[in-house]
């Protein structure tokens, strides 16, 4: 598996962006995302290209620029429009690290995809440890890497770690409100539990917006290799409410 050399460190916090801000974007990707996977295949085969699309490549780039600007209608909430933010017109959507706005909605819609086709969702440290799940991981993580931007890979790379080693508590950090006192006494003891990821560095000062979604990331590569299948994202809504269906009777 890939090796995190001592370096490598955590997503810092934003230097841009102050809480209030930030909480903002947070909530309107959020809401965006739940739009997008709420659609019609047109909408899921572009979330599927933000997604599973190699992230920093130009395609990537253009398809979530425009599920930004396609969701925008619903993804701009009350307390958005309170504070006279518009999302549209102001959001990088480069999935680069510089780009906090961009990280927050690619963040976001790799959550929403995950909350809304895989609600069960439970992976255990002896699945992630398997030798074959992690030659499906490398087989199609490797290449999609060599796109990535420097410091995008350096947080991915972290983050990998993290999800590897813990990745019960991976799931607790996405599936929780990054604005919840909770959350912050998840992301703690995910940080304390998997110290050899970063280096085992005394201490530690992280975004917690941007943690939750490169963990998000992280958790969702390996989801793909532990159910060898190449995306959650299914080709038509109807197929996924049918499935819930008979999970429930």
């Amino acid at each position: 598996m890939p090796q995190n050399p001592q370096t490598t460190i955590l997503p810092p916090p934003a230097v841009i962006f102050d809480v209030e801000s930030a909480t903002l974007f947070e909530d309107a990707s959020r809401r965006a995302a739940m739009c997008a996977t709420r659609g019609g295949p047109r909408r899921l085969a572009q979330l599927r290209d933000v997604v599973d699309g190699v992230f920093a490549t130009p395609r990537q780039e253009r398809a979530q620029d425009r599920m930004v600007w396609t969701t925008s209608t619903c993804g701009e909430g009350a307390a958005v429009r309170a504070h006279g933010v518009s999302m549209v017109g102001q959001v990088n959507v480069r999935a680069d690290s510089a780009s906090y706005p961009g990280i927050l909605y690619r963040g976001a819609f790799i959550i929403e995809t995950l909350r809304a086709f895989a609600p069960n969702l439970a992976l255990t440290r002896e699945q992630l440890a398997d030798p074959v799940v992690q030659q499906r991981f490398l087989m199609r993580e490797d290449a999609r890497a060599s796109k990535r931007l420097p410091n995008d890979l350096r947080f991915f790379r972290t983050t990998i770690c993290m999800v590897r080693e813990q990745p019960e508590l991976a799931i607790r950090l996405v599936q929780t409100n990054p604005v919840e006192q909770s959350t912050a006494a998840v992301q703690a003891h995910l940080i304390e539990r998997t110290r050899g990821c970063t280096g085992y560095q005394k201490q530690l000062v992280v975004d917690p917006f941007q943690l939750r979604a490169f963990v998000a990331d992280a958790l969702y590569r390996w989801t793909l290799a532990v159910r060898d299948v190449d995306t959650l994202i299914p080709t038509q809504r109807a197929s996924v409410d049918r499935n819930k269906a008979r999970s429930v009777n």
